[in-house]
């Protein structure tokens, strides 16, 4: 076992870490914790997800916390409501964010290393193979997709990251290029679909794209690439500000 403090500069599956000592105040008392994490230990896994035991004299609670700071019971199912609660107190506090932010920092730099992406600024290469015939890399768009009905016009559409250089979400952003006009539809990680613009043009256009492009064999591979290219980006993003904002290796 290892504590998680500052200097401590990588991290291995196969160890857990400290994360401290909490105390929760109930009005019967208070209750003390002990917090220790490990990482996904599955090698092809590029998740930051840490499974976190909770030790309280003689009883230990396991669960997962995930990236988007939701409490899981050890099979990945919701907490009760009540070891929810207390969880986000002990959440809350400086010093488990301090030590959760270092060991996340730790995991998806561990990511980045493992795969040739840490260093260097972050770009993507979309595999020929993911390029459908109808494809122009020089507009970078990936495909067409035809709005109505067979034999009319096909539409050129990209699919982009969000722009907002301070959201570290997950959503893609299909843009549907209509001559100089750009209609985009974010999807979800979980593939729900919605026009950007909420006009009534942009809902009809969503309508007729959504079913064709979700059938489309080329365009799933295409959406799944690059969220995994996204996550990725996002770890870079976050490694890279951590670094300079902590000064680590410097």
């Amino acid at each position: 076992m290892k504590k998680v403090y500052p200097g401590l500069a990588e991290v291995d599956r196969a160890l857990t870490y400290h994360l401290g000592h909490y105390e929760v105040d109930f009005p019967d008392g208070a209750l003390g914790f002990q917090l220790h994490a490990r990482l996904c230990t599955d090698t092809s896994c590029l998740c930051d997800n840490l499974s976190i035991d909770w030790l309280a004299g003689d009883r230990t609670t396991h669960s997962w916390y995930t990236a988007e700071h939701e409490w899981q019971d050890a099979q990945h199912k919701p907490l009760p409501d009540e070891l929810t609660g207390v969880f986000n107190i002990v959440e809350k506090t400086e010093t488990f964010q301090e030590r959760y932010s270092h060991l996340v920092f730790l995991r998806r730099r561990q990511v980045l290393q493992e795969l040739g992406r840490l260093e260097g600024s972050f770009t993507v290469n979309l595999p020929a193979d993911l390029l459908d015939e109808e494809a122009d890399p020089v507009k970078q768009t990936l495909g067409q997709v035809r709005p109505g009905a067979k034999g009319g016009k096909s539409l050129p559409y990209a699919i982009e990251f969000c722009g907002d250089a301070e959201c570290f979400c997950n959503n893609l952003f299909v843009a549907v290029i209509d001559g100089a006009e750009t209609t985009s539809f974010c999807v979800d990680p979980k593939n729900k679909w919605s026009a950007m613009a909420g006009t009534a043009e942009s809902t009809r256009l969503l309508e007729r794209i959504q079913p064709r492009l979700s059938k489309s064999d080329i365009f799933g591979r295409q959406l799944s690439f690059l969220r995994t290219e996204r996550l990725l980006h996002n770890y870079h993003r976050f490694v890279t500000r951590y670094q300079e904002t902590h000064r680590v290796g410097i």
